[in-house]
């Protein structure tokens, strides 16, 4: 009897770090400011709750013996078989409550690890002499972080003055002045353009109209479209073309009515509609 108390109370407290593990993993993933988090989260999220319905089965079994309801006490190779179970559940556990999720400043960390390098820091200020191979080197280095920071994070328009407060920018000794510098290098370099004349809102190109035309084609197929949707129905697709600014739309589009793999329509509501061509 003694012995499944004590099993009982092991029990409880894999519950109860279960239970911990996932309000950490709930609060890691909604208080994330970023668009984009781990797929993997809520494939661990799953975990916990599967490891919750095993120790329920183990609570009932061992509560029911506790109670008398059974007449034959456990033999030493029933208790032996729930030991290592507990054992294998306290272990998976343990690996749940080591589960990360990246943000997107981590994965932009794998790809220029100079960034978080104290012998780097003097990355952080901007060369004073425009004309140096310094500055050119330095705005072509961080152009690179930008634009993987826009693609990384599925973001098509960057707003330079919320880019201030994200990481690794937030970093820099002059923020608006080094932010300027580094868009106005994607803009030379065709990457990008400016969609506001206070040069605030930056459109980064890390995938072509033409790109962006052939997964949505690709989308449709995939997906058998056969009647005709409306743009809003592609921005509801959850798909990365879903964000897309207005005006691009109307380029891909243009690309797609060109290359004959649509046609658009003009509905009663006035709206136009497009039907993918098969």
């Amino acid at each position: 009897m003694e012995e499944i108390k004590r099993k009982l109370a092991e029990i409880d407290k894999i519950e109860s770090a279960v239970k911990t593990s996932a309000e950490e993993l709930a609060e890691t993933a909604g208080g994330e400011d970023l668009d984009a988090v781990e797929e993997a989260a809520a494939g661990k999220m799953k975990d916990v709750e599967n490891l919750t319905g095993q120790l329920s089965s183990f609570e009932g079994m061992l509560e029911k013996e506790l109670a008398g309801e059974q007449t034959e006490e456990i033999s030493p190779q029933a208790l032996e078989d729930i030991e290592a179970e507990l054992a294998k559940l306290e272990q998976e556990v343990a690996t749940e409550e080591e589960v990360e999720v990246a943000t997107i400043y981590d994965k932009v960390l794998q790809l220029y690890p100079w960034i978080s390098d104290p012998r780097k820091a003097f990355m952080y200020a901007m060369p004073p002499d425009p004309k140096s191979k310094d500055y050119s080197s330095w705005r072509q280095e961080w152009s690179r972080v930008l634009f993987d920071f826009a693609r990384l994070s599925i973001i098509h328009v960057v707003y330079l003055k919320k880019l201030m407060g994200e990481q690794p920018f937030a970093n820099f000794r002059e923020r608006d002045k080094a932010l300027s510098s580094i868009a106005d290098y994607l803009v030379e370099q065709k990457l990008a353009n400016f969609r506001s004349k206070d040069k605030e809102a930056l459109r980064v190109f890390w995938k072509s109209y033409q790109e962006w035309a052939d997964e949505v084609d690709q989308w449709a197929h995939d997906n058998a479209i056969l009647d005709p949707v409306l743009k809003d129905d592609l921005r509801e697709a959850d798909q990365p073309f879903s964000s897309l600014p207005d005006e691009d739309w109307e380029e891909v589009f243009k690309i797609l009515k060109k290359e004959k793999k649509i046609t658009q329509i003009k509905l009663d509501s006035g709206e136009t509609a497009v039907k993918f061509i098969f």
